[in-house]
């Protein structure tokens, strides 16, 4: 899938996406705002986020990612390379 939803003037948070069908998630110039939980287990080629209201922590896995734009949001940490949680059994 490709998203492109780009100014749109969008608001509310990132909603549920598709974890491995997503090839490029365009949100930029829009008004979203709050975590980046709903991007946890993504895996997306090409993330664009600049230019919103997003903040808090990226803790996500950006080994997929080869092409990412973040900037103008308020992000208080970035850590790319956060390990997914280990599942028990």
């Amino acid at each position: 899938f490709i998203i492109h939803l780009a100014h749109n003037q969008l608001e509310g948070s990132i909603p549920p996406m598709p974890k491995d069908a997503l090839v490029e998630l365009d949100l930029s110039n829009n008004r979203l705002n709050g975590s980046m939980e709903n991007l946890r287990q993504v895996r997306v080629r090409t993330l664009m986020l600049s230019n919103n209201m997003f903040s808090g922590e990226v803790t996500f896995d950006t080994s997929l990612v080869q092409n990412m734009r973040l900037e103008n949001n308020q992000f208080t940490l970035f850590d790319a390379s956060t390990p997914e949680p280990e599942l028990q059994t």
